[in-house]
This record gives C-alpha cells, sequence and structure tokens, in this order.
C-alpha cells in the first residue's frame, strides 16, 4: 500500500538518514529525490518555516527543560512527543497531577 502523503512519511520517517529515507520510501512505493526529503525534513523542525519569530517559543522553566532539550529529538512528532514537551514544561510533579486528573475523568465513563 502506497502512502498517501509523502511529507507525513518523511516526518514519520525523521530519525533516519536522507538516503535511507529514500529507500524506505522506494519499498512501499513512494519516488522521493534527496531535495523534497532535506526540505521535507527542514520544514518539520521546530521554529523553521514561514511565520516563525524568535519570541515564539514555549515558556521554559529551570534546568529541567534544558537537560530535556537533549533527552527529546527535534523532530520528534506525534501526540506521544507533545505530552512530553508539556511535561517538561510544567515540571515532573503537575505532570503527574495532571495525568492523575485525567485518569480519574477516564476512569468515570
Amino acid at each position: 500500500m502506497v502512502p498517501s502523503n509523502k511529507a507525513a512519511f518523511i516526518r514519520k520517517h525523521a530519525h533516519l538518514e536522507v538516503q535511507e529515507i529514500i529507500a524506505e520510501g522506494k519499498k512501499v512505493g513512494l519516488e522521493l529525490d534527496s531535495g523534497y526529503v532535506s526540505s521535507q525534513r527542514s520544514k518539520a523542525k521546530p521554529g523553521k518555516g514561514r511565520g516563525a519569530k524568535k519570541g515564539n517559543k514555549a515558556p521554559t522553566t529551570g534546568a529541567a527543560v534544558k537537560n530535556s532539550e537533549v533527552a527529546l529529538h527535534p523532530v520528534d512528532l506525534g501526540p506521544e512527543a507533545e505530552f512530553k514537551r508539556y511535561a517538561v514544561i510544567v515540571g515532573p510533579k503537575r505532570a503527574r497531577e495532571l495525568l492523575l486528573e485525567v485518569e480519574k475523568f477516564l476512569g468515570k465513563k
């Protein structure tokens, strides 16, 4: 089955090198070239693309965020990565509290 969206395929495989993405794409019937792959990977990086301004970053608090920049891959996408980024911003204690609230809410259904 051929993926319908080349850009989404590239974002999904952003952890691979450009030539590896091209090879994986070929396996599923996508014709990709290195210029297109590089362009899409560049657009997927935080703070890049149209309208990006220096002041539009998420608020940061202390050393936890600085240390997390090493732990989180810069092109890590998806809801789990987003959850991790928010947990780092609010801190582990508050993240646990919020997660307990969500679990209680889901338990009521």
